[in-house]
């Protein structure tokens, strides 16, 4: 998640998207062992760990994956609003493709209003165009659906009494809307 929000930071989307939409050869580490290749999805298994230790301790975060996430990411050289960013953006590209990822960073946009650059800058078709292939989506009209399909969701990521709105944090209405 950390390359990604790097490459978010740095606009390099395209090795971002090389990443999210390539499989991963994991061999003797699946569960399944007659798929030694998985996806994006298998970087996140191993976080349940720490929902059990938080459980453990009775620390009762709302998100302890989320939280240790955002301590992690202070002194690291990229800003936490990447990291978010990049876990909203394994989010929606896994939506695509059916892949269940739990963006447990976005505990933080319920908490404060948080704001994408990434989407507010897609009001211009062209930059949209730039990051259309990491969110795995053919065009605009397809990637509205997307939007328009989770928000309908009842399977949104919940924090406690609190869910994302992919809506608000996509900008949906500004996207493409400026040459």
């Amino acid at each position: 998640m950390y390359y990604i929000g790097i490459m978010i930071w740095r606009e390099r989307f395209d090795m971002a998207a090389s990443v999210i939409h390539v499989d991963y050869y994991i061999g003797d580490l699946s569960n399944q062992r007659s798929q030694p290749m998985s996806t994006f999805r298998e970087f996140v298994d191993h976080l349940q760990s720490i929902q059990a230790n938080d459980q453990r301790q009775q620390a009762r975060k709302i998100s302890p994956q989320g939280s240790l996430l955002e301590k992690r990411s202070q002194g690291v050289g990229v800003e936490f609003r990447y990291i978010m960013a990049a876990d909203f953006i394994l989010f929606l590209a896994g939506s695509v493709r059916n892949i269940r990822w739990y963006p447990f960073t976005l505990v933080y946009a319920t908490i404060r209003s948080v704001s994408f650059e990434i989407f507010a800058r897609s009001s211009s078709l062209a930059y949209f165009s730039k990051i259309r292939p990491m969110l795995g989506v053919s065009d605009i009209n397809e990637f509205r659906q997307l939007i328009d399909k989770l928000e309908a969701s009842d399977t949104l990521p919940r924090f406690d009494y609190s869910t994302i709105s992919p809506v608000s944090l996509t900008f949906a209405a500004q996207i493409g809307t400026r040459p």
